[in-house]
């Protein structure tokens, strides 16, 4: 039998949420799906072990229809709305009237329902209109894809719609992650340097020493953090004096003063080991 994932709001065991949405999958989802050979499916009675989570995103995405309850707004609806919405796949929704929809689904069909019993038989009659029409479109409408359509997001041709957006969206999350511990790796050397009381210069100093042209320069374009950290650590060691800036997204530019040749000569065996290109 195919499934129909029902979105809506739960609440707690005996709590009104929850006996309106039993009653609403029981008296009147439940039966009308049936008669089109589909079996509901409300998060809080999947039966299988695991990560909840895991299979209520699943079911969002690979189910056949997906019927989607806005009444009371709902924060974790809307956010499987959406994930449904990326999916593009065939989806129903449904609130209670009197719901007022957000900005970004005021435009979506939307069947509103009384909760009594003429409305119960109200919404039977409209979904057994619109259930047959969802299974069998093709072309399915909704804000994602309208922005998809008109190339503003541009999908390679022959590859999976869900895959592309996750992708982006798991590049941006490892991009934020990479500047995060960019950012947490020079505030622990810091507080290492303070705590063994390394000899820093003070900040007139270098900046002194940087304005320096009597002394050794040294200049290089760093993409990885961990190349990065090792020209920091030795320069502190040796307390020379270094100035590192962003010149490109992920690319550093590390630059130092060097008082003697030999540690020019060091950092120059460095960036060759490594295999990075001078930025002077």
């Amino acid at each position: 039998m195919k499934e129909c994932f029902i979105i809506t709001p739960i609440g707690g065991a005996g709590s009104e949420i929850r006996r309106e949405t039993d009653g609403l999958v029981k008296s009147v989802l439940g039966p009308v799906l049936s008669e089109f050979d589909l079996e509901p499916v409300p998060a809080h009675q999947i039966s299988e072990t695991g990560s909840i989570t895991r299979q209520v995103i699943k079911r969002i995405i690979e189910s056949d229809l997906v019927i989607a309850n806005l009444t009371g707004l709902n924060p974790n609806v809307m956010y499987e709305v959406g994930i449904r919405h990326c999916a593009r796949k065939s989806m129903i929704v449904v609130a209670r009237e009197g719901t007022i929809l957000p900005f970004d689904l005021s435009d979506e069909r939307t069947i509103f329902f009384q909760n009594d019993m003429s409305g119960a038989e109200e919404l039977k009659d409209q979904l057994r209109k619109m259930i047959p029409k969802c299974l069998e479109e093709t072309a399915i409408d909704n804000p994602v894809y309208r922005v998809v359509d008109v190339d503003l997001i541009k999908l390679p041709e022959g590859t999976p719609d869900v895959s592309i957006l996750a992708d982006r969206k798991f590049s941006l999350i490892e991009d934020q992650l990479e500047d995060l511990k960019v950012g947490l790796r020079s505030l622990v050397m810091s507080s290492r340097n303070t705590e063994s009381g390394t000899r820093r210069r003070p900040m007139g100093l270098i900046t002194e020493a940087m304005n320096n042209e009597n002394m050794f320069n040294f200049s290089v374009l760093v993409e990885n953090p961990e190349h990065l950290e090792r020209f920091q650590n030795f320069c502190q060691e040796r307390s020379i004096p270094y100035e590192t800036s962003m010149v490109h997204r992920d690319v550093y530019k590390f630059s130092a003063k060097c008082d003697t040749a030999n540690d020019l000569k060091i950092l120059k065996k460095l960036a060759n080991g490594l295999g990075l290109k001078s930025a002077s």
